[in-house]
């Protein structure tokens, strides 16, 4: 009898011991599990923080690139200027300032319309004259004696036929004598030295 109670005794033990067998084994798979667990996160925790950061340094080269590009880009649509607004030839050396323009000295005439001297029909010449005075001072002199410019040329222009007036030569001969009725208007010799028919009719 002592010995079937002490067999179990120890049956009862084993039973007893087995239950602390299983549970290291759930520990241990419990741990594997989590250490898996922080593997897996860690590599994907690692590859996202590699690739995404490589993206952004792509993106970042990328735009400095755009940037670039949009810099020259509005340089040249700017004509070539330089940085402080000047214009710069293709070494980017700066150019000389343009020449301002020169003033009009040209001073155009009123219209004159006159009747011919022709005695076997009743003729008449339309004709407008541009003087170049050459110096804004000839420019002023001719517009303060425009009054007796403008009658002594209406006494020359009536003085003449449509015969004087048709051919090349008469047209050259009448712009001589426009000249120098001006000259002696003004008083001196040989300041208007050109002017030019903008409108010639003979009818």
């Amino acid at each position: 009898m002592a010995e079937t109670d002490k067999q179990l005794v120890a049956g009862g033990g084993e039973a007893e011991a087995s239950p602390p067998k299983k549970k290291s084994k759930l520990k241990l798979i419990i741990i594997l599990l989590v250490g898996l667990m922080l593997l897996g996160g860690g590599g994907f925790f690692a590859w996202n923080f590699l690739f995404s950061g490589s993206g952004a340094e792509n993106g970042t080269e990328s735009g400095t690139e755009s940037g670039r590009e949009e810099s020259a880009a509005s340089a040249s649509a700017e004509g070539g200027h330089g940085t402080g607004g000047e214009a710069v030839d293709k070494d980017g050396k700066p150019l000389p300032p343009p020449l301002a323009p020169a003033p009009q000295l040209v001073i155009n005439l009123e219209p004159f319309m006159v009747n011919l001297a022709d005695t076997n029909a009743r003729r008449f010449l339309r004709v407008i004259v541009a003087l170049d005075a050459g110096t804004e001072t000839m420019q002023e002199a001719l517009n303060a004696r425009m009054p007796l410019i403008r009658d002594s040329l209406i006494l020359l222009f009536s003085s003449k036929n449509s015969g004087d007036l048709t051919s090349i030569q008469g047209k050259y001969r009448l712009r001589m004598e426009i000249l120098r009725t001006i000259n002696n208007v003004l008083g001196l010799s040989d300041v208007i030295t050109k002017a030019y028919y903008m409108e010639f009719v003979v009818q």
